[in-house]
Protein backbone atom coordinates (compact mmCIF):
# COMPACT_ATOMS: atom_id res chain seq x y z
CA UNK A 1 0.00 0.00 0.00
CA UNK A 2 1.82 3.33 -0.92
CA UNK A 3 2.43 5.81 2.00
CA UNK A 4 0.35 8.47 0.66
CA UNK A 5 -2.67 6.41 0.91
CA UNK A 6 -1.64 4.88 4.20
CA UNK A 7 -1.94 8.96 5.57
CA UNK A 8 -5.29 9.52 4.17
CA UNK A 9 -6.68 6.61 6.04
CA UNK A 10 -5.26 7.56 9.22
CA UNK A 11 -6.14 11.04 8.86
CA UNK A 12 -9.61 9.98 8.09
CA UNK A 13 -9.77 7.96 11.35
CA UNK A 14 -8.45 10.96 13.48
CA UNK A 15 -11.34 13.13 12.12
CA UNK A 16 -14.11 10.57 13.15
CA UNK A 17 -12.82 10.22 16.13
CA UNK A 18 -12.67 14.80 16.76
CA UNK A 19 -16.13 14.48 15.52
CA UNK A 20 -17.37 12.00 17.90
CA UNK A 21 -15.79 13.38 20.92
CA UNK A 22 -16.77 17.07 20.00
CA UNK A 23 -20.64 15.23 19.62
CA UNK A 24 -20.30 13.05 23.47
CA UNK A 25 -18.57 16.53 24.61
CA UNK A 26 -21.57 19.04 24.15
CA UNK A 27 -24.69 16.35 24.40
CA UNK A 28 -23.42 13.82 26.59
CA UNK A 29 -23.52 10.19 26.17
CA UNK A 30 -27.23 8.57 26.71
CA UNK A 31 -27.53 7.03 29.98
CA UNK A 32 -29.93 4.28 29.07
CA UNK A 33 -32.14 3.41 25.76
CA UNK A 34 -35.12 5.46 27.21
CA UNK A 35 -33.15 8.62 27.17
CA UNK A 36 -32.18 8.21 23.04
CA UNK A 37 -36.49 8.04 23.17
CA UNK A 38 -36.85 10.81 25.39
CA UNK A 39 -35.39 13.06 22.68
CA UNK A 40 -37.85 11.86 20.08
CA UNK A 41 -41.09 12.67 21.97
CA UNK A 42 -41.40 10.14 24.30
CA UNK A 43 -41.03 12.14 27.58
CA UNK A 44 -43.20 11.73 31.01
CA UNK A 45 -45.49 14.93 29.39
CA UNK A 46 -48.87 13.60 27.60
CA UNK A 47 -49.12 15.01 23.87
CA UNK A 48 -52.08 18.02 24.25
CA UNK A 49 -55.69 16.22 24.05
CA UNK A 50 -57.64 16.44 20.64
CA UNK A 51 -61.30 16.74 21.16
CA UNK A 52 -63.28 16.00 18.27
CA UNK A 53 -61.19 13.01 17.13
CA UNK A 54 -63.31 10.57 15.86
CA UNK A 55 -62.70 6.69 17.37
CA UNK A 56 -66.18 4.67 15.40
CA UNK A 57 -67.18 4.51 12.57
CA UNK A 58 -70.75 6.01 11.98
CA UNK A 59 -73.12 3.09 10.93
CA UNK A 60 -70.53 0.99 9.17
CA UNK A 61 -71.87 -1.81 6.48
CA UNK A 62 -70.55 -4.51 5.51
CA UNK A 63 -71.08 -6.60 1.74
CA UNK A 64 -74.89 -7.76 2.40
CA UNK A 65 -76.24 -4.12 3.55
CA UNK A 66 -76.56 -5.37 7.07
CA UNK A 67 -75.71 -2.05 9.66
CA UNK A 68 -72.76 -3.32 11.70
CA UNK A 69 -73.85 -4.49 15.50
CA UNK A 70 -70.61 -5.02 17.27
CA UNK A 71 -68.25 -1.74 17.66
CA UNK A 72 -65.00 -1.78 19.32
CA UNK A 73 -65.55 2.31 20.39
CA UNK A 74 -61.93 2.88 22.05
CA UNK A 75 -58.40 1.86 22.35
CA UNK A 76 -57.69 3.49 25.57
CA UNK A 77 -58.13 0.96 28.63
CA UNK A 78 -61.66 1.85 30.09
CA UNK A 79 -62.16 2.12 34.28
CA UNK A 80 -66.20 2.40 33.62
CA UNK A 81 -68.79 3.83 30.97
CA UNK A 82 -73.15 5.03 31.05
CA UNK A 83 -74.71 5.59 28.26
CA UNK A 84 -76.35 9.70 27.80
CA UNK A 85 -78.74 11.24 25.61
CA UNK A 86 -76.30 12.30 23.11
CA UNK A 87 -73.88 9.01 23.25
CA UNK A 88 -71.63 7.62 25.95
CA UNK A 89 -69.48 8.53 28.19
CA UNK A 90 -66.08 6.46 29.96
CA UNK A 91 -62.96 7.42 32.62
CA UNK A 92 -59.80 6.25 31.46
CA UNK A 93 -58.17 4.16 33.31
CA UNK A 94 -54.87 5.20 34.61
CA UNK A 95 -55.77 8.99 33.81
CA UNK A 96 -59.37 8.95 35.63
CA UNK A 97 -59.70 11.52 32.43
CA UNK A 98 -63.61 11.68 31.59
CA UNK A 99 -64.53 11.10 27.31
CA UNK A 100 -67.85 11.30 25.70
CA UNK A 101 -68.44 9.85 22.30
CA UNK A 102 -71.29 11.21 20.14
CA UNK A 103 -72.84 7.84 18.92
CA UNK A 104 -74.51 9.61 15.60
CA UNK A 105 -71.19 11.88 14.63
CA UNK A 106 -68.39 9.22 16.12
CA UNK A 107 -66.88 12.64 17.75
CA UNK A 108 -64.98 12.13 20.42
CA UNK A 109 -64.58 15.05 23.45
CA UNK A 110 -62.62 15.09 26.30
CA UNK A 111 -64.77 16.26 29.17
CA UNK A 112 -62.58 15.97 32.16
CA UNK A 113 -58.58 16.42 32.25
CA UNK A 114 -58.61 16.06 36.03
CA UNK A 115 -56.18 13.42 36.93
CA UNK A 116 -56.74 10.70 39.12
CA UNK A 117 -53.59 8.79 38.99
CA UNK A 118 -54.19 4.83 39.28
CA UNK A 119 -57.74 5.19 38.37
CA UNK A 120 -59.32 1.28 37.99
CA UNK A 121 -63.00 1.36 38.12
CA UNK A 122 -65.92 3.89 37.87
CA UNK A 123 -69.42 3.99 38.26
CA UNK A 124 -71.84 6.58 36.40
CA UNK A 125 -75.18 8.21 37.60
CA UNK A 126 -78.48 6.91 35.73
CA UNK A 127 -78.12 10.42 34.24
CA UNK A 128 -73.95 10.70 33.27
CA UNK A 129 -73.98 13.86 35.53
CA UNK A 130 -72.17 12.38 38.22
CA UNK A 131 -68.99 9.67 38.78
CA UNK A 132 -67.40 7.76 41.55
CA UNK A 133 -63.59 7.31 40.33
CA UNK A 134 -61.74 4.42 42.80
CA UNK A 135 -58.23 3.90 42.82
CA UNK A 136 -56.05 2.07 45.40
CA UNK A 137 -53.85 4.19 47.47
CA UNK A 138 -51.71 2.06 49.73
CA UNK A 139 -53.49 -0.98 49.10
CA UNK A 140 -56.42 0.20 49.97
CA UNK A 141 -59.79 1.98 47.91
CA UNK A 142 -59.89 5.76 47.73
CA UNK A 143 -62.58 7.11 45.60
CA UNK A 144 -63.20 10.47 44.45
CA UNK A 145 -66.84 11.41 43.51
CA UNK A 146 -67.35 14.91 40.98
CA UNK A 147 -70.22 16.16 39.40
CA UNK A 148 -68.99 15.90 34.86
CA UNK A 149 -68.54 19.54 34.03
CA UNK A 150 -67.43 20.10 30.26
CA UNK A 151 -67.84 23.52 30.49
CA UNK A 152 -64.60 23.70 32.59
CA UNK A 153 -63.35 20.38 31.62
CA UNK A 154 -62.90 19.74 35.53
CA UNK A 155 -63.63 16.73 37.96
CA UNK A 156 -64.76 18.74 41.03
CA UNK A 157 -66.13 16.84 44.00
CA UNK A 158 -65.64 14.96 47.61
CA UNK A 159 -63.37 11.90 48.02
CA UNK A 160 -65.41 9.45 50.22
CA UNK A 161 -63.70 8.09 53.24
CA UNK A 162 -60.66 5.12 52.61
CA UNK A 163 -61.81 2.05 52.10
CA UNK A 164 -65.24 2.74 51.00
CA UNK A 165 -65.98 -0.15 47.95
CA UNK A 166 -69.51 -1.45 46.29
CA UNK A 167 -70.13 2.17 44.96
CA UNK A 168 -73.69 2.60 43.61
CA UNK A 169 -75.82 5.37 42.41
CA UNK A 170 -79.81 5.72 43.40
CA UNK A 171 -82.61 6.87 40.96
CA UNK A 172 -81.53 9.85 41.79
CA UNK A 173 -77.70 11.35 40.37
CA UNK A 174 -77.36 12.81 43.38
CA UNK A 175 -78.22 10.01 45.99
CA UNK A 176 -74.55 7.92 46.30
CA UNK A 177 -74.84 4.32 48.48
CA UNK A 178 -71.34 2.88 49.35
CA UNK A 179 -69.78 -0.06 52.07
CA UNK A 180 -67.24 0.81 54.48
CA UNK A 181 -66.05 -2.74 55.96
CA UNK A 182 -65.14 -2.15 59.71
CA UNK A 183 -63.15 -4.47 62.39
CA UNK A 184 -66.77 -4.80 63.82
CA UNK A 185 -68.94 -5.61 60.09
CA UNK A 186 -69.65 -3.34 57.44
CA UNK A 187 -71.78 -0.03 57.39
CA UNK A 188 -74.15 0.68 54.75
CA UNK A 189 -74.05 4.81 54.10
CA UNK A 190 -76.19 6.67 51.99
CA UNK A 191 -74.46 10.49 50.57
CA UNK A 192 -76.60 13.25 49.31
CA UNK A 193 -73.91 14.75 46.88
CA UNK A 194 -76.34 18.36 46.69
CA UNK A 195 -76.61 18.95 50.68
CA UNK A 196 -73.09 17.29 51.09
CA UNK A 197 -74.28 15.21 53.96
CA UNK A 198 -74.16 11.41 54.79
CA UNK A 199 -76.26 8.93 56.38
CA UNK A 200 -75.88 5.54 58.10
CA UNK A 201 -78.36 3.07 56.53
CA UNK A 202 -77.20 -0.35 58.27
CA UNK A 203 -74.44 -2.37 60.06
CA UNK A 204 -74.17 -6.23 60.11
CA UNK A 205 -71.46 -8.13 61.41
CA UNK A 206 -70.26 -9.43 58.24
CA UNK A 207 -67.22 -7.85 56.72
CA UNK A 208 -66.78 -9.54 53.57
CA UNK A 209 -70.07 -8.73 51.44
CA UNK A 210 -71.26 -7.12 48.79
CA UNK A 211 -74.57 -5.45 48.97
CA UNK A 212 -77.05 -4.87 45.73
CA UNK A 213 -78.30 -1.36 46.37
CA UNK A 214 -82.38 -1.13 45.83
CA UNK A 215 -85.36 -2.35 47.40
CA UNK A 216 -85.36 -4.29 48.83
CA UNK A 217 -81.80 -4.52 49.76
CA UNK A 218 -79.57 -7.43 49.31
CA UNK A 219 -76.24 -8.62 50.45
CA UNK A 220 -74.40 -11.39 49.64
CA UNK A 221 -70.64 -12.90 50.85
CA UNK A 222 -67.48 -12.24 48.95
CA UNK A 223 -68.10 -15.27 46.32
CA UNK A 224 -65.17 -17.75 45.94
CA UNK A 225 -64.86 -21.69 45.62
CA UNK A 226 -62.88 -22.59 49.05
CA UNK A 227 -66.06 -21.36 51.58
CA UNK A 228 -69.81 -21.43 51.42
CA UNK A 229 -71.39 -18.15 50.54
CA UNK A 230 -74.97 -16.98 51.59
CA UNK A 231 -77.37 -14.20 49.97
CA UNK A 232 -79.09 -12.17 52.68
CA UNK A 233 -82.30 -9.82 52.76
CA UNK A 234 -82.01 -6.73 54.91
CA UNK A 235 -85.30 -5.85 56.18
CA UNK A 236 -84.60 -2.78 58.94
CA UNK A 237 -81.15 -3.68 59.91
CA UNK A 238 -82.39 -7.72 59.88
CA UNK A 239 -80.84 -10.15 57.77
CA UNK A 240 -82.79 -12.98 56.55
CA UNK A 241 -81.73 -15.91 54.36
CA UNK A 242 -83.14 -16.08 50.95
CA UNK A 243 -81.15 -18.84 49.39
CA UNK A 244 -79.49 -22.09 50.47
CA UNK A 245 -75.56 -21.87 50.99
CA UNK A 246 -73.27 -22.88 48.08
CA UNK A 247 -69.46 -22.35 47.02
CA UNK A 248 -68.14 -19.89 44.28
CA UNK A 249 -71.90 -18.09 45.12
CA UNK A 250 -72.73 -14.64 43.24
CA UNK A 251 -75.85 -12.90 42.80
CA UNK A 252 -77.27 -9.97 40.79
CA UNK A 253 -80.49 -7.78 40.47
CA UNK A 254 -83.37 -8.13 38.04
CA UNK A 255 -86.54 -6.10 38.44
CA UNK A 256 -88.52 -8.81 39.87
CA UNK A 257 -86.38 -10.45 41.84
CA UNK A 258 -82.39 -11.68 42.08
CA UNK A 259 -80.38 -14.36 39.97
CA UNK A 260 -78.22 -15.88 41.93
CA UNK A 261 -75.11 -18.23 40.52
CA UNK A 262 -72.95 -21.07 42.33
CA UNK A 263 -71.28 -24.34 42.03
CA UNK A 264 -72.57 -27.94 42.94
CA UNK A 265 -72.11 -31.34 42.32
CA UNK A 266 -69.32 -30.61 39.63
CA UNK A 267 -71.50 -27.87 37.21
CA UNK A 268 -72.25 -23.99 38.06
CA UNK A 269 -75.94 -22.63 37.93
CA UNK A 270 -78.16 -19.95 38.33
CA UNK A 271 -81.67 -19.81 39.72
CA UNK A 272 -83.67 -16.74 39.67
CA UNK A 273 -85.64 -16.16 43.03
CA UNK A 274 -88.61 -14.17 42.63
CA UNK A 275 -92.15 -13.86 45.03
CA UNK A 276 -93.56 -16.55 42.76
CA UNK A 277 -91.01 -18.88 43.55
CA UNK A 278 -87.91 -20.29 41.95
CA UNK A 279 -86.51 -20.57 38.50
CA UNK A 280 -83.76 -22.21 37.46
CA UNK A 281 -81.99 -20.56 34.48
CA UNK A 282 -80.66 -22.92 31.10
CA UNK A 283 -77.74 -21.16 31.13
CA UNK A 284 -75.52 -19.98 34.17
CA UNK A 285 -74.89 -15.97 34.59
CA UNK A 286 -72.06 -14.12 35.92
CA UNK A 287 -73.50 -10.11 37.00
CA UNK A 288 -70.83 -8.70 35.90
CA UNK A 289 -71.21 -9.95 32.31
CA UNK A 290 -74.82 -8.64 32.70
CA UNK A 291 -77.45 -5.64 31.90
CA UNK A 292 -80.75 -4.82 32.56
CA UNK A 293 -83.00 -2.08 32.47
CA UNK A 294 -86.40 -1.75 33.19
CA UNK A 295 -87.43 -1.35 29.78
CA UNK A 296 -86.75 -4.92 29.31
CA UNK A 297 -88.88 -6.47 32.51
CA UNK A 298 -87.62 -9.83 33.48
CA UNK A 299 -84.97 -10.23 30.26
CA UNK A 300 -81.18 -9.55 30.45
CA UNK A 301 -78.37 -9.64 28.28
CA UNK A 302 -75.25 -11.36 29.14
CA UNK A 303 -72.31 -12.22 28.04
CA UNK A 304 -72.13 -16.00 28.75
CA UNK A 305 -68.92 -18.23 28.61
CA UNK A 306 -68.68 -20.60 25.19
CA UNK A 307 -67.27 -23.00 28.15
CA UNK A 308 -67.79 -22.89 32.24
CA UNK A 309 -65.91 -24.67 34.35
CA UNK A 310 -67.26 -25.56 37.79
CA UNK A 311 -63.46 -26.19 39.22
CA UNK A 312 -62.12 -23.09 41.61
CA UNK A 313 -65.11 -21.02 40.10
CA UNK A 314 -65.42 -18.11 40.22
CA UNK A 315 -62.22 -17.27 41.98
CA UNK A 316 -59.84 -18.12 38.91
CA UNK A 317 -62.32 -15.40 36.79
CA UNK A 318 -61.96 -12.41 39.38
CA UNK A 319 -57.87 -13.13 40.15
CA UNK A 320 -57.52 -13.10 36.15
CA UNK A 321 -55.88 -16.13 35.73
CA UNK A 322 -58.82 -17.41 33.54
CA UNK A 323 -59.92 -15.93 30.38
CA UNK A 324 -63.49 -16.38 29.59
CA UNK A 325 -65.02 -16.28 25.50
CA UNK A 326 -68.52 -14.79 25.31
CA UNK A 327 -71.51 -14.72 23.31
CA UNK A 328 -74.18 -12.21 23.69
CA UNK A 329 -77.42 -13.34 24.68
CA UNK A 330 -80.77 -12.48 25.59
CA UNK A 331 -81.59 -14.19 28.85
CA UNK A 332 -85.73 -14.35 30.28
CA UNK A 333 -85.50 -14.91 33.57
CA UNK A 334 -89.02 -15.54 34.03
CA UNK A 335 -89.17 -18.03 31.83
CA UNK A 336 -85.58 -19.60 32.54
CA UNK A 337 -84.48 -19.58 28.71
CA UNK A 338 -81.63 -17.83 26.71
CA UNK A 339 -81.05 -17.43 23.19
CA UNK A 340 -77.92 -16.48 21.06
CA UNK A 341 -77.82 -12.55 20.02
CA UNK A 342 -74.24 -12.67 19.27
CA UNK A 343 -71.18 -15.03 18.90
CA UNK A 344 -68.48 -12.18 19.12
CA UNK A 345 -65.84 -13.61 17.91
CA UNK A 346 -67.20 -14.38 14.68
CA UNK A 347 -68.60 -11.37 14.44
CA UNK A 348 -65.73 -9.07 14.92
CA UNK A 349 -62.58 -11.40 14.72
CA UNK A 350 -62.27 -10.73 18.51
CA UNK A 351 -62.16 -12.59 21.68
CA UNK A 352 -64.43 -10.55 24.22
CA UNK A 353 -64.50 -11.41 27.64
CA UNK A 354 -66.69 -9.23 29.48
CA UNK A 355 -65.80 -7.49 32.75
CA UNK A 356 -68.73 -5.65 32.60
CA UNK A 357 -71.89 -4.40 30.89
CA UNK A 358 -74.23 -1.88 31.14
CA UNK A 359 -77.69 -0.82 29.12
CA UNK A 360 -79.30 2.57 27.65
CA UNK A 361 -82.31 4.06 29.36
CA UNK A 362 -84.22 2.72 26.00
CA UNK A 363 -82.63 -0.58 26.13
CA UNK A 364 -81.77 -0.06 22.41
CA UNK A 365 -78.35 -0.65 22.94
CA UNK A 366 -75.88 -2.20 25.67
CA UNK A 367 -71.75 -1.27 26.25
CA UNK A 368 -69.47 -3.98 28.08
CA UNK A 369 -65.89 -3.32 28.84
CA UNK A 370 -63.24 -6.41 27.03
CA UNK A 371 -61.29 -7.90 30.29
CA UNK A 372 -58.73 -8.87 27.93
CA UNK A 373 -57.38 -5.26 27.39
CA UNK A 374 -60.14 -3.12 28.99
CA UNK A 375 -61.56 -1.67 25.37
CA UNK A 376 -65.03 -0.58 25.60
CA UNK A 377 -67.33 -2.09 23.14
CA UNK A 378 -70.91 -1.41 22.01
CA UNK A 379 -74.16 -3.82 20.90
CA UNK A 380 -76.79 -1.87 18.80
CA UNK A 381 -79.72 -4.16 19.67
CA UNK A 382 -81.80 -2.43 16.63
CA UNK A 383 -84.60 -4.20 16.24
CA UNK A 384 -84.50 -6.69 19.13
CA UNK A 385 -84.81 -4.21 21.71
CA UNK A 386 -88.43 -3.16 20.46
CA UNK A 387 -89.04 -6.97 20.65
CA UNK A 388 -87.90 -7.51 23.96
CA UNK A 389 -89.53 -4.01 25.48
CA UNK A 390 -93.45 -5.50 23.37
CA UNK A 391 -92.92 -9.27 24.53
CA UNK A 392 -92.41 -8.09 28.51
Amino acid sequence: MKRPLIIAIIALIVILLIGAWVYLFVHGSPKSAGDVFTRFGFGDAPPPEMPGTPTVDVAPVDASGTPERLKQLTTRPVAGAAFTAGGIEYVEQGTGHVYSIDLGSGEEKLESGTTIAGAERATFSGDGTYVAVTSLQNGEPNTDVGRIDGLSGKLEGVSLPPGARDIGFGAASTSLYYLLPGSAGSSGYAYDLIEGKGAEMFHIPLRDVHPIWGEPLYVYTTPTAHATGYVYRLDDGKLTYVHDGATGLTALPYPGGIVTTFARSGRVTSVALAAEGETTLDEPLIPEKCASTPAWGSVLYCGIPDSLDAADFPDAWYMGTLSYRDSLYRVDVALGTSELVSDMLAESGREVDVLTMGASADGSKVYLINKNDNTLWMYDLGNRAEETATST
